[in-house]
């Protein structure tokens, strides 16, 4: 039963094992001693609320950053990167309110954090991407902020859709696509 619990050296189909993990691992990954297993990659929607969180207790900052990484992994958030600043103080996204609300209160559940969320004017995220589908090699015109996704992508925060027009229009040469996957 679920309250029960042993560690195995075996396990076979069908079986619910749990596995201590340094962040080696990530949601949807598979494990085989077989052949290569593959899977589509899980979906992920772009964001469209943005903040930044800020802590009052600066002795306690890397712990909130090690929370909001491993947040991140869950797939709870989304963390963009402003490559000025750097990791150290990453731009947060969800699609809905309430990823906000969970992401507030595990924070101070499960990491004893009292974080304060400051909201971003932006509504879009856009993955600008060559006619190969590669990020671009040099830069997007059109006065447009690059930010960086967990897996170095540049990524593009909008305020408004009018902003997207004047980004195509400024770079006929680009996609920028919904999604990074």
């Amino acid at each position: 039963m679920a309250r029960e619990r042993e560690t195995v050296d075996e396990a076979y189909a069908g079986d619910i094992v749990g596995i201590i993990d340094t962040g080696y691992f990530q949601i949807g990954d598979a494990i085989t001693t077989g052949k290569d297993l593959q899977f589509d990659p899980i979906p992920r929607f772009s964001p469209e609320i943005f903040g930044r969180l800020s802590i009052k207790d600066p002795l306690k900052r890397k712990t909130l950053q090690k929370g909001v990484q491993q947040l991140a992994e869950e797939g709870t958030v989304q963390l963009l990167y402003d490559p000025q600043i750097g990791k150290q103080d990453p731009v947060v996204g969800v699609v809905g309110e309430l990823q906000f609300d969970v992401l507030l209160f595990r924070l101070n559940d499960e990491y004893q954090l009292d974080v304060r969320l400051d909201r971003l004017p932006f509504s879009a995220a856009r993955w600008p991407v060559d006619k190969t589908g590669n990020p671009p090699k040099t830069p997007v015109q059109g006065g447009a902020r690059i930010f960086y996704d967990d897996r170095e992508r540049p990524v593009i925060l909008l305020e408004k859709e009018w902003d997207l027009n004047w980004l195509k229009k400024e770079n006929p040469e680009l996609e920028f696509r919904i999604t990074g996957n």
